[in-house]
């Protein structure tokens, strides 16, 4: 496809303004519009980058999430969240923008190496403990076969942690603004984007049929639309 761009991954990617320029610039020079789709591939870093491109971009292209890690599958992906580092501050450039649709699609995460499974997993654990002491004693439970990434846990863990991420999203404070004093620093799991061995891609281009979704496997991958945020389903 002549119209993928290939990004860095990582936090450096965020900390680049050279390259949210040339992503700006690219959108412009493909002609991309607000009836057009930009399409991310990649971890959370990624995520952030394009989708904050495509949110100031003619005030606001659509956007389509296809995260390819663990933390961006049960987190970022989900959220509403876009931005880029500047002067050294994390995300001091940034917007609250749903995407149009996300897709999480679990064969991304056989690339990943074990330290990316378990840093997706510590986001996991922080929101159990914050909202669902029952999801948090099924991971005490499924604690070996996490730690082997079994893929029907993992799955299950990441479909968890992502529906009580989208439960808060539907409420009345998307942007976590008054979270209570309780709330957990989201460090911990954010840990671990630096040297990412996955590729990460965005397209400029024009979204094609939503069939093309259909050669994955049933029941496999999960897409979320912002029409039901606090509901998932099946694609």
């Amino acid at each position: 496809m002549e119209d993928v761009i290939v990004v860095p991954g990582g936090e450096a990617s965020k900390n680049d303004l050279q390259l949210f320029h040339w992503l700006v610039n690219a959108v412009d020079q493909h002609g991309i519009d607000r009836h057009s789709y930009i399409v991310a591939i990649g971890g959370g870093s990624v995520l952030d980058l394009v989708g904050y491109v495509a949110a100031v971009s003619h005030r606001g292209v659509k956007l389509i999430r296809i995260p390819t890690t663990v933390l961006s599958q049960n987190d970022s992906g989900v959220g509403v969240k876009n931005g880029i580092n500047y002067h050294g501050k994390k995300n001091f450039l940034g917007t609250f923008a749903p995407p149009a649709a996300v897709f999480n699609d679990a064969h991304f995460l056989t690339t990943l190496d074990e330290r990316d499974w378990r840093s997706g997993m510590v986001e996991a654990v922080k929101v159990a403990l914050i909202k669902d002491a029952a999801f948090f004693s099924w991971m005490e439970e499924k604690a070996a076969l996490l730690t082997e990434a079994e893929p029907a846990s993992m799955n299950y863990l990441i479909h968890r942690c992502a529906e009580l991420h989208m439960q808060h999203i539907g409420g009345a404070d998307p942007s976590k603004a008054a979270l209570p004093a309780r709330w957990i620093s989201a460090t911990g799991a954010h840990i671990n984007w630096n040297n990412s061995p996955t590729s990460n891609c965005a397209t400029a281009k024009p979204f094609p049929s939503a069939s093309r979704w259909t050669a994955y496997t049933p029941g496999s991958p999960a897409c979320w639309t912002p029409k039901a945020w606090n509901a998932s389903y099946n694609c």
